[in-house]
């Protein structure tokens, strides 16, 4: 991310980014979102950030392909 970006978003991405990695926020960074969010707009962004993971996972458990001129088949259940 530039220099120019804005801080708000910045620690956005600082967030979710730590969040990704460790499973879980330091304090600072923490309060340091909270005077950009409100504690419901964090939880709506934790969420947010859970979906999309979620998403990928099973995309990559059922070996989505992420371009539309590739069959990869329709995902089978194992016996």
């Amino acid at each position: 991310m530039s220099a120019s970006c804005p801080v708000d978003e910045r620690v956005a991405l600082e967030f979710t980014q730590r969040l990704m990695s460790t499973h879980g926020v330091p304090d600072s960074l923490f309060d340091e979102i909270r005077s950009f969010l409100g504690e419901d707009e964090i939880v709506e962004l934790c969420t947010l950030v859970g979906y999309f993971v979620t998403v990928c996972w099973i995309m990559n458990v059922a070996r989505t392909s992420s371009s539309e001129d590739v069959d990869v088949g329709v995902l089978r259940r194992a016996n």
